[in-house]
């Protein structure tokens, strides 16, 4: 498919987020035109997953109590794209298409047409290190509360998702446990306890719509109506990628040299110490990619769209209980517009 990006801006980005202070600490709302550019429906899904690299194609499960996580992987040896979407429309399962900027020149044309969009509506702003996955997932399917280490925004495209931000919890979160995702020293998931919901941003968001957040702040999404598709892209602006740099340096300093550095400024000469001890050296660089390699979610099962849940155990057990699809959450109550208003925190 050869698709030819709409004329104007893909995105509207709201009067009061157009600064790079406001926009980097802006937890919002508002509308893109992705669906336009035709690439990102169920057909042209098919055409990506013909020639995306399978390993960067991973297919995840997931049970339903966000509170316990279970999380596991799949094999989809020998299936063809149109057996794994049908595994999608049948089971509980999440499709995450990753590299996305290196493997599909057309989807990353327009990706990259947001962020230049992006920069233009809010001048000082730059999104660099830019990074995108396409998500496709079940009906019902749900990603855990988590943080990400760089700046992100979903840009959802089909079905309706909840989203919840919390960015009270985030001055909660034990330094420890956050200077270890954002090190690449533990997985991006952490606690969640149900009550924080009500201090939580919550929104249903719609086809067209994209949300961001300050970054690091912890989130989680539940699918609530049909298949959903959604781009998530991620980025750092020059102050982001050094507040990654400072917690880095910090955690690196006190585990070799057990010094007690809590800053995480991202300027003066305290932070330059820092970022050049962290950077001088090939041990550094080292301890840095041993450790992005330190946990893999466990492959469990084979994708199956013949079989009654969509996957088949790798140990000849029947699927477990809690990863087997229920019928959809249509008594969910619907997010009431005070939540949806946007919000700078």
């Amino acid at each position: 498919m050869s698709a030819a990006l709409p004329d104007g801006p893909l995105l509207d980005l709201p009067a009061e987020y157009r600064t790079p202070d406001a926009f980097e600490n802006g937890l919002f709302t508002a509308t893109h035109r992705l669906a336009e550019t035709g690439l990102f429906t169920e057909e042209n899904i098919l055409r990506m997953l013909e020639s995306h690299p399978r390993e960067l194609a991973n297919v995840s499960r997931m049970g339903h109590d966000p509170t316990v996580l279970e999380w596991s992987e799949g094999l989809t040896d020998g299936l063809s794209p149109a057996d794994i979407l049908a595994a999608l429309k049948k089971g509980r399962l999440w499709l995450n298409m990753r590299k996305i900027l290196d493997h599909q020149p057309e989807a990353a044309a327009a990706i990259n047409k947001l962020y230049d969009d992006l920069e233009a509506a809010c001048p000082g702003f730059t999104a660099t290190r830019r990074s995108a996955n396409v998500l496709v997932s079940s009906p019902g399917a749900m990603v855990y509360y988590h943080i990400d280490v760089p700046q992100n925004i979903l840009w959802h495209v089909s079905g309706e998702k909840r989203v919840w931000a919390y960015p009270k919890r985030l001055a909660d979160t034990p330094r420890d446990e956050l200077e270890a995702i954002i090190a690449v020293k533990k997985e991006e998931d952490a606690g969640y306890d149900p009550s924080w919901d009500e201090d939580a941003f919550a929104v249903d968001l719609k086809p067209g719509e994209w949300i961001t957040w300050p970054q690091n702040t912890p989130h989680r999404v539940e699918n609530r109506v049909g298949l959903n598709i959604s781009v998530s892209t991620e980025h750092y602006s020059p102050r982001a990628f050094k507040y990654v740099r400072a917690h880095r340096a910090n955690r690196m300093l006190r585990d070799r040299f057990g010094l007690p550095l809590k800053s995480t400024a991202t300027s003066g000469l305290g932070y330059s110490a820092k970022a050049a001890a962290y950077l001088a050296g090939r041990a550094v660089q080292e301890y840095v990619t041993k450790n992005r390699s330190l946990y893999h979610y466990p492959k469990t099962f084979r994708v199956d769209p013949t079989a009654p849940h969509a996957t088949v155990e790798l140990n000849g057990e029947p699927t477990p209980e809690a990863f087997r699809p229920r019928e959809a959450s249509a008594a969910a109550m619907p997010v009431t517009e005070p939540e949806r208003e946007m919000a700078n925190v």
